[in-house]
């Protein structure tokens, strides 16, 4: 599947797909067996590689309180 550049520019105006990711969600934060990453941060990094951009991403622990 190609990636639509207008999408591409969309989600990447610097460049770079920048996301930050809530550690406090299990959902988003869910490792995987593979790597040990949060599968969220793995998806990103994949959908990054194939718009041929770079990929930053923080990741935030949000707690509630």
């Amino acid at each position: 599947m190609t990636l639509n550049q207008a999408v591409i520019n969309a989600f990447t105006p610097t460049g770079k797909l920048r996301a930050a990711i809530n550690l406090g969600n299990p959902i988003l934060a869910n490792r995987g067996p593979s790597t040990g990453l949060p599968e969220s941060v793995q998806k990103l990094g994949s959908l990054a590689e194939r718009a041929n951009n770079a990929f930053c991403a923080a990741t935030v622990s949000c707690g509630v309180r």
